[in-house]
């Protein structure tokens, strides 16, 4: 085989400059149970790079294509080319070259869809290797590298972190000496500017962007593991100390759950071993807390985002100065029952490799170190799919509660169906009967309307009178009964395939809170299903933010896309948007499942809004966006504006492809 690079990582013990740590940093949230009709996972071929690699860079582009950059086939070749990973031809092709040969570099997506590489090692001079201040961006759209400044000191096991305003942090790192330097660079001027030093000298730690815009800094390797943390405050340029983690370790992973926790897995906590231990960080408390135990001590792995929610850990090693101890083992975590579980293996065991989600939910896994050379395999992880190819869960219920006002202020609701032939459609606007359910100033009397896609009105209700089809399809569909003399609206409603509006006012200008629910009254499986909610109301506190409920039924399953819309509405000629929006999920128990806050231009985020026809947003506005795949249950979300700022907002559901 190839020699394997010296500067490989030895003990973290006693940490020499040449020894190698890397991390990744992803996102995740809820685990979503498989199901009978589904299949299990499986890894698959995803071509074959044109260069061999380790220790390169990753990145998801919004165009779906992945782009693999830099990296090493050993001490004295270090790679300037770089490749691109097309799913829909499941093919690798070349793209422009590097400005300059690095490998354990960093490479940030930034909002206007460029990719930033910093730092890394480049090939050796004078015998040396050559800590890279340099940085350069890609971008996509004329497939060139251009320069982007330097940093004031050369690094690698450095850390990147895209701030909510679109700026990249980097910290710490390995070069002459452990770093402590923190720089920042700016897209808007291309330039970078100093920040506050950590507090500790560190490299090979984790860097996570937190729900507050803070960033968690864990872990790492100092003159051994350390299990300090930091905290970075953009908006004050300081750092402050955080809860320290029960075990120290470097190389391991870091995963912002989408509850606003931390997740950090696996790494090493010094000389020849690896660990097994998780645990979890809590903003609210700062305390680190146990997490599960993965099947196989490793370090080096990376860990991905799955859209079910689930975290994807593979490969790593064992010991972190034997390449005799690669591992080709996958786990998965959940963070819903906080275990872990097998995904499988690699065809390869491999250490020092790339991994990505594509927008289709897949993970591909590109090259490292193999046990006898450099890889220039890749693989795709497909998580469990439908036997027969066809969705085995569906929307089922959409509802939406808000201030039911006048004029312009009214409660709207719209909805989609797609497939094909017709849908029957249970349609409601309840407020006298939400009183039993403790709901203070409930609308007196609703006026349901239904209109089609052109605002031409199809049916009217005040009072639904007790019908005896109407009871029985509340019954059908778990509907809360409405008292047969109440003045609550219901309307039940065979409608083709297309998309409608639902309106609920109080008669003769009566206001109140209002609750509009659209139930799918089919039985069996029908080829129209429900395919997207939007809701829009004005966004108050406490008790007058935002809600809509869904409901996913069926065997396994259901992905779909959650918006929270507020500064977006203003092109529409919407007066008075929300300016910042906050989306919660939440399951039937109250639990949150996920929060986002300012949806930032994630690509799978960005692909799904593309594939569902949303309205494309801004990748620097403080609209909030999810893409999750839910277990059959209850679901509510909520809209809510940050530090407590009101105005018009809008809840979208759409089930996505």
């Amino acid at each position: 085989m190839q020699s394997l690079p010296r500067y490989s990582p030895h003990a973290i013990a006693s940490l020499l400059r040449d020894g190698r740590l890397r991390t990744v940093v992803m996102a995740a949230g809820l685990m979503a149970a498989g199901a009978r009709a589904w299949a299990a996972p499986v890894w698959i071929p995803a071509g074959i790079l044109i260069t061999r690699r380790a220790e390169a860079s990753a990145t998801l582009l919004q165009s779906g294509q992945v782009l693999l950059a830099g990296g090493t086939q050993g001490e004295v070749s270090v790679i300037a080319n770089a490749e691109l990973y097309n799913p829909s031809i499941n093919a690798w092709t070349p793209t422009s070259t590097l400005l300059t040969a690095r490998s354990d570099h960093t490479a940030t997506l930034l909002p206007n869809g460029q990719v930033l590489v910093v730092g890394g090692l480049g090939p050796p001079s004078g015998g040396s290797y050559t800590f890279l201040a340099s940085a350069e961006t890609y971008n996509p759209s004329t497939g060139l590298w251009g320069a982007a400044g330097s940093l004031a000191a050369g690094r690698y096991g450095h850390t990147a972190t895209l701030l909510t305003d679109g700026r990249v942090l980097v910290a710490g790192g390995e070069g002459l000496t452990q770093l402590s330097d923190c720089e920042i660079y700016d897209p808007t001027f291309n330039s970078w500017t100093a920040a506050a030093s950590l507090m500790t000298a560190r490299a090979f730690h984790t860097a996570t962007l937190l729900a507050d815009g803070k960033v968690l800094v864990a872990g790492g390797a100092g003159a051994t593991a350390l299990s300090s943390c930091e905290l970075f405050d953009p908006a004050a340029n300081t750092w402050s100390a955080a809860g320290s983690l029960e075990t120290a370790r470097a190389a391991h992973t870091a995963t912002l759950l989408l509850n606003g926790k931390v997740l950090a897995s696996a790494g090493t906590p010094g000389g020849t071993i690896s660990t097994t231990s998780a645990e979890i960080y809590d903003p609210s408390t700062n305390v680190w807390s146990a997490a599960g135990s993965l099947a196989a001590p490793r370090c080096f792995p990376t860990a991905t985002l799955m859209p079910n929610g689930g975290v994807l850990v593979t490969g790593g090693m064992y010991n972190p100065s034997d390449f005799t101890t690669m591992l080709a083992s996958a786990e998965l975590y959940d963070p819903l029952g906080n275990t872990w579980s097998t995904a499988g293996a690699l065809p390869s065991a491999t250490t020092f490799h790339a991994a990505a989600l594509l927008q289709d939910g897949d993970v591909l896994v590109a090259g490292g170190v193999g046990l006898t050379q450099y890889l220039s395999s890749a693989e795709l992880y497909q998580p469990a799919v439908s036997l027969d190819g066809t969705p085995s869960s569906r929307l089922v219920n959409l509802s939406f509660r808000g201030e039911v006002g006048t004029g312009a202020d009214i409660l709207i609701a719209g909805f989609v169906t797609s497939g094909s032939g017709s849908k029957n459609l249970l349609v409601r606007g309840a407020g006298p009967a939400l009183t039993q359910f403790g709901v203070a100033g409930a609308l007196a009397n609703p006026q349901l309307t239904l209109l089609n896609s052109v605002g031409a009105q199809l049916n009217s209700d005040t009072n639904w009178g007790g019908g005896t089809s109407l009871t029985q399809a509340f019954a059908q569909v778990g509907a809360f009964p409405f008292p047969a003399n109440s003045a609550d609206s219901a309307l039940l409603e065979p409608l083709g395939v297309g998309a409608y509006t639902a309106q609920l006012a109080g008669v003769d200008n009566t206001t109140g809170v209002g609750l509009i629910e659209v139930y799918d009254a089919d039985t069996g499986t029908p080829p129209a299903r429900l395919a997207n909610i939007s809701a829009r109301g004005g966004v108050g506190t406490a008790s007058s933010v935002l809600i809509a409920g869904f409901v996913v039924s069926g065997s396994g399953p259901d992905t779909v896309l959650l918006r929270g819309i507020g500064p977006s509405l203003a092109q529409f000629g919407v007066a008075g948007a929300l300016p910042t929006t906050q989306l919660t999920l939440f399951d039937g128990n109250g639990n949150v499942i996920a929060g986002n806050t300012g949806w930032g231009g994630d690509p799978v985020v960005f692909a799904v809004m593309s594939e569902v026809g949303a309205f494309a947003l801004s990748t620097t506005s403080a609209d909030s966006a999810l893409v999750y795949s839910l277990p059959p249950g209850n679901y509510t979300v909520q809209l809510s504006g940050v530090s407590g700022a009101t105005g018009v907002g809008l809840i979208e559901v759409y089930e996505a492809p």
